[in-house]
């Protein structure tokens, strides 16, 4: 290795990431960066990843990179590593002037910013080193390298055709020349605004007109696009295009940049004219617009200083008014993506809109729609003490579900204005959805952005208000996980409930359905054990899926603190909860009391009509025969009633025929009618044990 190479390659390296590892391994790492240089010809792209295992580098692997020098080396080859799944943890990346002799055997080597050599001698080389997380095996080391030399190439396309496209943008430019009126004017603007550092030029592609389809020109792609499998820019219908009054035309694509930044590619589509200026078919530029372009005032912009002077006359406002200044402040903060993009009527809507906000604070949602139809703009204006992250995170969810999109982002900015502003991107390869009702949308956001707290009162309000003082207190003290699994019209009624617990009503009891869900609350002065619940519920017939507890601090006078469960039940048949609900909530509650027995005979509940007590009679008679030494065991007996809830329902009712002192009248005939119907009953029973046990009941 030659003695300076080392010095010079980690000349420029932080000193932190240096005083980390052992100095072997850096000598190591120059030694392989060294071989892999003096082994490279002139102007080739080598990308390795480092074969020796280098002690100190177990937990990362080191790919090393000699290429020409140009521009968006570092950061695209940063891209490529994290688009691959991969975290990049050190980049040495020092220019290196490389002299070599007639066989390509390299005689110097110094650094390009103090090289002493005069001239263009010797060749500038980027030497890179990257370190990222570690590789699992040599194919994946094979497949990182792969996608470092495609990302190479898209930048090297980029570089070497950089100044025929802007060739080609002054050739469109001037073809504006000879038209009249202030559009063409300024579409020319534009071109030579974009020229002067203000859009990163990456690829172009020219089209003509062919029927009702814009072509692509054959040997007209240059940069990213003349590169194989990048296929970004499909053909389109032209009649939009043609028909459109613009010039030129500001969108973003559906795939993100491989070269410099990995943010989603700016397009622009600009119109071809002959030499008699007629349209004949359309240029487009793939790129990204500069950071000069993000910090250029909107009325230095080009056709955006159009559209901004058709905002302020379309508001009416007096130039120096307070008015004035906020609808300026509004083009200023605008999302800068989207002023390049939207077209004037839609911004002045949008601009007076959230100028009209300040008058009535309020959730609102402006809506633009890309030209495609694959991408989506929304704007979302909320009050700036509602704005969580749950929102966010909600409102990005249903922007999705409403688009039928297939990704979503989002740009929150928060500053000292009452209102918060989060900007949402939804996107689609396909199509989005059409038929949005963005009323219907912003009451839903609306809806959304409402808080627990606020729609928790206005249901205890329609209690009446002094019910709503009692059960405020109680609300309040529900406990946040509580707040993410129920509504605020379900904890109004839950602290009613709670509220009406004592030491003479320590329980209360509620079976409803969550979706397709049964659930199972318990609202009790002390916990619910587990231990203690699952044999009461089990025994009724159900499965006990999840519990969850919530601990309620109750106000000051009010008996310290509550608990509520809530459990999901899973049924071992189809039930009616309407017709089960007050039946099962009874039953539980007299096993938990230990006035009826758990025993299996509580499944009934499910199957039949029968209610605690009609069970408990069943249940005495199985007690009964027990006494008379009847010849099957309480076990069978009771799986014999379950195995027919039918018979076990009629005999319940020829107990009650038999017995109600209320039903004297015609007590014989109607007994004679149930026996009957249990006789037919008992004539389908295929098991003769079974058939013993019923008649023993009768």
């Amino acid at each position: 290795m030659n003695a300076q190479f080392q010095d010079l390659f980690f000349a420029d390296a932080d000193p932190d990431e240096l005083g980390q590892r052992d100095p072997k391994v850096l000598a190591a790492m120059a030694e392989a960066q060294w071989t892999l240089t003096q082994d490279s010809a002139v102007g080739e792209v080598r990308v390795e990843v480092l074969k020796a295992q280098v002690s100190g580098t177990e937990g990362t692997t080191v790919v090393q990179i000699v290429h020409p020098d140009m521009a968006f080396l570092v950061d695209s080859v940063s891209i490529a590593v994290n688009q691959s799944g991969r975290t990049v943890h050190w980049i040495v990346h020092p220019l290196l002037r490389v002299t070599r002799d007639e066989k390509g055997k390299i005689t110097q080597v110094e650094s390009a910013a103090r090289s002493t050599q005069a001239g263009d001698r010797g060749a500038v080389v980027s030497c890179m080193l990257v370190e990222c997380t570690r590789l699992a095996s040599d194919p994946d080391g094979e497949a990182l390298c792969r996608a470092i030399e495609s990302t190479l190439l898209d930048v090297r396309s980029a570089v070497q055709d950089w100044r025929s496209m802007l060739s080609r943008v002054q050739l469109l430019s001037a073809g504006f020349t000879a038209l009249e009126g202030n559009d063409a004017a300024e579409a020319k603007a534009f071109l030579t605004w974009l020229e002067q550092g203000h859009f990163t030029f990456l690829g172009a592609q020219d089209y003509v007109v062919d029927g009702d389809r814009l072509s692509k020109v054959p040997g007209t792609a240059l940069g990213v696009l003349k590169n194989p499998g990048f296929q970004e820019l499909p053909e389109q219908n032209a009649a939009p295009f043609m028909d459109d009054p613009r010039w030129l035309f500001c969108a973003k694509a559906t795939r993100r940049s491989s070269v410099h930044r990995p943010t989603w590619l700016d397009t622009i589509s600009v119109k071809r004219l002959d030499a008699s200026g007629t349209v004949v078919g359309e240029s487009r530029f793939l790129g990204l617009y500069t950071s000069a372009a993000y910090a250029a005032q909107v009325e230095s912009i080009p056709v955006v200083r159009q559209h901004v002077a058709h905002v302020f006359a379309q508001a009416g406002v007096v130039r120096g008014s307070h008015a004035h200044k906020a609808l300026q402040a509004i083009l200023e903060t605008y999302p800068r993506d989207e002023m390049l993009q939207i077209d004037e009527a839609t911004l002045a809507q949008h601009a007076i809109g959230i100028l009209r906000l300040q008058e009535r604070q309020r959730v609102r949602l402006f809506l633009r729609r890309g030209p495609f139809g694959r991408v989506a703009s929304i704007l979302v204006y909320v009050p700036r003490d509602l704005y969580t992250t749950e929102l966010r995170v909600k409102l990005g969810q249903m922007f999705k579900q409403a688009f039928a999109a297939e990704t979503v982002e989002f740009t929150p900015m928060l500053t000292d204005s009452a209102l918060a502003r989060i900007h949402y991107i939804v996107r689609s390869q396909e199509r989005l959805q059409d038929k949005v009702d963005l009323a219907e949308l912003e009451a839903q956001v609306a809806q959304a952005c409402k808080r627990w707290e606020d729609g928790v009162q206005a249901a205890l309000m329609g209690q009446g208000v002094d019910r709503a003082r009692q059960l405020s207190a109680i609300a309040t003290g529900l406990p946040a996980a509580y707040r993410e699994d129920f509504t605020a019209e379900v904890a109004a009624r839950d602290a009613a409930v709670l509220h009406g617990l004592s030491e003479e009503q320590p329980m209360a009891l509620e079976l409803y359905a969550r979706g397709d869900q049964f659930h199972f609350k318990t609202f009790a002065t002390q916990k619910v054990i587990l231990s203690d619940a699952l044999p009461v519920m089990e025994s009724m017939g159900v499965r006990v899926l999840d519990e969850h507890p919530y601990r309620v601090k109750m106000p000051e006078g009010q008996g310290g603190e509550r608990w509520l469960h809530d459990w999901g039940l899973q049924f071992d048949r189809p039930v009616d909860l309407a017709r089960l609900k007050s039946r099962f909530e009874a039953l539980f509650h007299a096993v938990w009391r230990q006035e009826v027995e758990c025993d299996a005979l509580n499944r009934l509940v499910l199957s039949t009509e029968l209610d605690a007590r009609d069970i408990a009679v069943l249940r005495a008679y199985t007690r009964y025969f027990k006494q008379l030494g009847f010849a099957f065991g309480q076990s069978y007996i009771e799986d014999t009633l379950n195995s027919n809830p039918a018979i076990a329902q009629n005999l319940a009712t020829l107990f009650a025929i038999r017995f109600d002192p209320a039903r004297e009248a015609g007590r014989d005939k109607a007994l004679l009618a149930q026996e009957q119907l249990i006789e037919a009953q008992l004539s389908e029973v295929a098991s003769l044990e079974q058939d013993r046990v019923l008649r023993q009941f009768v």
